[in-house]
């Protein structure tokens, strides 16, 4: 199934997973682009180095929380920084493996997450997260 082609990117340390996401995108032909990154700090440069392509920016980010060198909250922190700057919007959901309710209620808290999504992420779900 073809739609909007979006640009979409994984920051996430988990190899397994990664390579699960990415399996999910190219099967069900949802993104035109997918990064992935290891670690927060990674893919806050690769947005960051963005900031004056705006049509290369991703349409959805998908964030892990528990990450080495810069973990998803820390993202957010630094996200928020640059928020005032993007002309395109980008929807962020945490997926995360963590059921602790503190992060659910952290997440909820950030007007940047739009959702709190527990890994692993049903291919219904996923179709949801792309309004199909």
């Amino acid at each position: 199934m073809k739609i909007d082609k979006s640009s979409v990117c994984l920051i996430d340390d988990d190899e397994v997973y990664q390579f699960i996401f990415r399996r999910q995108m190219e099967m069900s032909d949802l993104a035109s682009n997918i990064q992935v990154f290891s670690n927060g700090q990674r893919g806050f440069d690769y947005l960051k180095g963005l900031l004056k392509t705006p049509d290369a920016l991703p349409k959805y980010i998908f964030l892990d929380i528990n990450m080495p060198i810069m973990d998803g909250w820390q993202f957010l922190d630094e996200f928020s920084t640059i928020d005032n700057q993007l002309t395109k919007d980008i929807t962020i959901y945490l997926v995360t493996s963590s059921i602790d309710e503190r992060d659910m209620e952290k997440a909820n808290n950030r007007p940047e997450v739009k959702e709190y999504l527990i890994k692993p992420i049903s291919e219904d779900k996923i179709m949801e997260v792309f309004n199909i």
